[in-house]
């Protein structure tokens, strides 16, 4: 059984052509959302960036990703540390919903997220998460750095049962950025 997080992702990576990306990044990384790029964009290099001490998904992709020379594993904290590289996209997958879980605040991290430069940025998250604030990611998807190319949402067939509420739809954005100019 797929997962509507697994099916959104796919659908928002569909929406990319992938011959035009070389090189991503995958802010919050695990093992599906690793896998899931690695298979699509086939000749890009993935950047699978996780909080230091989630032993968790370091777990996970270590035991469960083989394919070494595509991707580093970088241990670091997004809202401590800038990244000043330019990619063709940026993935979180199930990452906004752990930001408390690590010393930061919902907002504190999505414009941390919003600061990487890149040609193309996906959200995926759980509607229900009290910790996601929707409005807020809304507004900021409507300024003029970027446009909503796709926005999804589907109900999870199995609810998940996260630390304080139960997940039963997933939501989903594909958007590009006003920094893609810059990278073209």
């Amino acid at each position: 059984m797929e997962f509507a997080h697994k099916t959104i992702l796919d659908e928002l990576l569909h929406s990319i052509n992938p011959e035009k990306v070389l090189n991503v990044l995958d802010a919050g990384s695990g093992r599906t959302s690793l896998r899931s790029l690695l298979d699509y964009f086939q000749e890009a290099y993935v950047e699978a960036v996780v909080y230091p001490n989630d032993q968790r998904k370091i777990s996970s992709i270590t035991e469960n990703i083989t394919l070494e020379e595509r991707y580093q594993l970088k241990k670091l904290d997004l809202c401590k540390e800038s990244l000043i590289q330019c990619y063709d996209v940026v993935v979180a997958h199930l990452l906004l919903g752990e930001a408390e879980k690590f010393g930061h605040t919902f907002e504190e991290l999505f414009l941390r997220l919003t600061y990487i430069r890149c040609k193309y940025l996906i959200v995926i998250d759980y509607v229900e998460d009290p910790v996601i604030n929707l409005n807020y990611m809304e507004n900021i998807f409507h300024t003029s750095k970027y446009r909503i190319l796709k926005k999804v949402q589907l109900p999870t067939p199995i609810p998940y049962e996260g630390d304080n509420f139960i997940g039963k739809t997933n939501f989903g954005y594909l958007v590009t950025t006003d920094f893609s100019k810059d990278l073209q």
